[in-house]
């Protein structure tokens, strides 16, 4: 898929009116990502003040199971958790609710053999 891609316009005012090329660029993207393996539990981002606005967790060749707690390490309080069947996944967007705060940093922890968090994060 290209970066960019061509649109053919009609500039308003255009002494001829001819289409004129119109180049756009896709926009960043509007959160930042992680994706962290069962095999690597991780502190997602920044220690500090975290947002997280959405999360995929795909189950693996077993049942899976992610907890996400506020904490630089596998300590902490754990303010959501989420679980799913193997070779399945289930995802929660927290986005339209404006996301779910975590004060002291955003740790991730994904348990299930082959277990793939993926985080949209502020």
């Amino acid at each position: 898929m290209p970066l960019t891609s061509s649109i053919t316009a009609v500039v308003e005012g255009s002494a001829t009116g001819t289409p004129v090329p119109v180049r756009t660029t896709p926009s960043a993207p509007a959160y930042s990502t992680a994706t962290v393996p069962a095999a690597t539990p991780a502190k997602v981002g920044d220690t500090g003040v975290r947002r997280l606005m959405g999360v995929v967790l795909f189950g693996g060749s077993a049942d899976s199971q992610v907890e996400f707690k506020n904490a630089a390490t596998d300590t902490g309080t754990v303010l959501l958790s989420l679980n799913c069947k193997a070779g399945t996944s289930t995802g929660i967007d927290l986005s339209t609710l404006g996301g779910l705060t975590f004060s002291t940093a955003m740790f991730c922890k994904p348990a299930g053999t082959a277990a793939i968090c993926y985080v949209w994060y502020e």
